[in-house]
């Protein structure tokens, strides 16, 4: 009986240990895809959130040139004016169309902020070390 329990045990451990084994040479064989994958969508997300801020700020901006500008017709002379240059009074509008538009810029700086795209393309290696120690925290 005794002689049973420890080839039982034997076989177990040595199943478990050749398990172990195919374990770590297939994942020793995935490594460097993983990584290749990690740095790929690593890279995508920052340069698609780069690229949102930059369509934010230029959104924002061309928005604020199309819809602030309004042309007075004074004795046939057509003069391009805008509404901030109203005499002193704030139109209704302007304090919400400021607010959001101060927002919208601010996120899409925040975006545009994001270069991790461009260490990526640039230092790869140091990024990952960077990352690396970022998981360890």
């Amino acid at each position: 009986m005794n002689e049973q329990l420890q080839q039982a045990l034997t076989a177990m451990i040595t199943k478990t240990s050749n398990g172990i084994d195919a374990g770590v040479s297939f994942l020793s064989a995935e490594i460097p895809e993983v990584i290749h994958q990690l740095l790929i969508w690593k890279m995508v997300e920052s340069l698609l959130a780069f690229v949102a801020g930059l369509l934010l700020i230029i959104g924002t901006i061309w928005f604020i040139y199309k819809h602030t500008r309004q042309v007075k017709v004074d004795d046939y002379h057509i003069k391009p004016t805008f509404i901030f240059d109203d005499g002193g009074e704030i139109h209704p509008g302007l304090v919400l169309v400021t607010v959001v538009s101060m927002l919208t810029i601010g996120f899409g700086i925040a975006g545009a902020c994001n270069l991790t795209w461009l260490q990526i393309w640039i230092a790869p290696k140091l990024f990952l070390v960077e990352y690396a120690a970022s998981l360890v925290k």
